[in-house]
């Protein structure tokens, strides 16, 4: 496939070239590569365009730890960057490559550590949780903006659906 490379020209907005120019240096990335990967990502979606899914899949990962310090660093040593923290021991990394992000939470000792896909859904009031699973809590409204469902697979772990938060999620929970 590699052989088969044609130009393709068109035309963009002068921001907009100049913000992949700069991604493509950063990232060390040719614009080709960028622009293919793009392109096909946005293929993909419309090939499911009008279909009723229920989630937008792994969006992150909840990473439960009981150091927040030595667990960002062990992160940031494979790469990722904090993107911000929250001033309680909790905080946003992001890779520069990209892939689902990674929410780290430090939890009190007493508590195991866990890691816990976040899966994207539209809206609380279409989402169907699946029959082979459980439902630990329905959607609460959480203080980052989101309305969270805690789910249990049939394995017993915890997978945490989020969509934005509607008025009927009620206020955050407290200890969020």
């Amino acid at each position: 496939m590699a052989d088969d490379i044609r130009q393709f020209k068109v035309y963009l907005p002068a921001d907009l070239i100049r913000e992949i120019k700069y991604r493509a240096i950063d990232t060390e990335q040719s614009l080709s590569s960028i622009t293919a990967a793009a392109l096909r990502e946005h293929l993909r979606a419309a090939a499911h365009e009008g279909e009723d899914m229920t989630t937008t899949g792994v969006e992150g990962l909840i990473v439960y730890t009981r150091n927040w310090g030595k667990t960002v660093a062990f992160w940031q040593a494979l790469g990722y960057q904090v993107e911000f923290e929250t001033g309680r021991n909790s905080g946003r990394l992001e890779h520069p490559a990209g892939g689902p992000y990674l929410f780290v939470v430090e939890r009190p000792a007493s508590q195991d550590p866990e890691i816990q896909p976040l899966v994207a859904a539209s809206d609380a009031d279409s989402f169907q949780p699946p029959s082979a699973g459980t439902v630990e809590h329905p959607f609460t409204g959480r203080p980052w903006g989101s309305a969270e469902m805690l789910l249990r697979d049939p394995d017993g772990r915890h997978v945490s659906i989020q969509v934005p938060r509607p008025a009927s999620a009620g206020e955050p929970a407290a200890d969020s």
